[in-house]
């Protein structure tokens, strides 16, 4: 037995080798593996170990420990991916269960913030409800083949759809100081909508001014159609109508008749220009004066 012994331990084998069960070896049934960087792994049954670098493929498939909880203190890169929790996702590079969210400390140290978690609705969340959410990016765009809700609290109160953006029911979109109490857009006095103009020269706006006085600016205001729209009715009509230049009226080559005309009024004005008479209806009869 010491014979046996002194042949094992007392070979030239390098420190921190490892003695192993060697069934080729004839002389004493043992062999040496010489100690390298990395773990001690085994092919299989019936072969001799040797140490190495960590390896995927001397990895097992899974790992059945679930209570593994470790701070690593050096950056680390995982080569497939990372599972956290009960019923994780099946795809991904880090797969999280339902309402498993990523978090991150606050400044202060004093509490952790929510980043992005899949709540029991399969709503995606971002953000905490305490913090602001910022976003560094040049633009925030939307898959427009789908329709995206704008909700909180329950409520929905905007849609996209197909790059169409609507506010939903009684929401209203409020702009600068002093805002408009009601309506659906709500802008400050003075204030102007604004549209490019044809030939992207210049900007025309539609503005209440400070005088209280809704103004036009750059464009001639008219219809969409000539001849099918009024400019008040017989129950709201404009108080005084007031023109730097003159008042167009129609013109016919003869004496007017009330089919000339759109829902024939009493004080309407037809200039006749066979004639030079100026006409008017009064008492639902056309009257005429001629003018030299």
């Amino acid at each position: 037995m010491i014979s046996l012994l002194k042949r094992l331990f007392d070979g030239g084998d390098a420190h921190g080798s490892v003695l192993v069960r060697d069934t080729t070896d004839a002389t004493d049934g043992g062999a040496w593996v010489p100690s390298a960087p990395g773990v001690l792994t085994c092919a299989g049954a019936g072969s001799l170990p040797s140490f190495g670098p960590i390896t995927t493929a001397a990895l097992p498939a899974t790992v059945a420990r679930t209570d593994i909880s470790n701070t690593f203190a050096q950056a680390q890169t995982f080569n497939i991916s990372m599972a956290v929790g009960t019923n994780p996702a099946q795809s991904g590079a880090i797969r999280l269960a339902n309402y498993q969210g990523i978090y991150s400390r606050n400044a202060g140290n004093t509490a952790d913030y929510q980043i992005i978690v899949v709540d029991n609705g399969n709503s995606v969340i971002l953000g905490e409800s305490t913090a602001a959410l910022v976003t560094q990016g040049t633009s925030i765009n939307i898959n427009s083949s789908i329709v995206t809700y704008l909700s909180a609290g329950g409520t929905t109160y905007a849609q996209c759809n197909s790059n169409v953006f609507s506010l939903l029911g009684s929401v209203t979109l409020a702009v600068g100081t002093n805002p408009a109490q009601s309506g659906a857009v709500r802008l400050p006095n003075n204030q102007a909508i604004r549209w490019r103009n044809g030939t992207n020269t210049a900007d025309y706006a539609l503005t209440l001014n400070v005088s209280n006085q809704v103004s036009v600016g750059g464009a001639a205001f008219i219809p969409d159609t000539t001849g099918a729209i009024d400019l008040g009715v017989a129950g709201a009509r404009w108080r005084n109508v007031w023109v730097s230049s003159s008042v167009v009226n129609k013109v016919k080559a003869g004496t007017p008749v009330d089919a000339d005309v759109i829902v024939p009024t009493d004080g309407m004005m037809v200039l006749d220009s066979t004639a030079n008479k100026i006409w008017v209806r009064l008492g639902g009869v056309w009257k005429g004066v001629a003018v030299t």
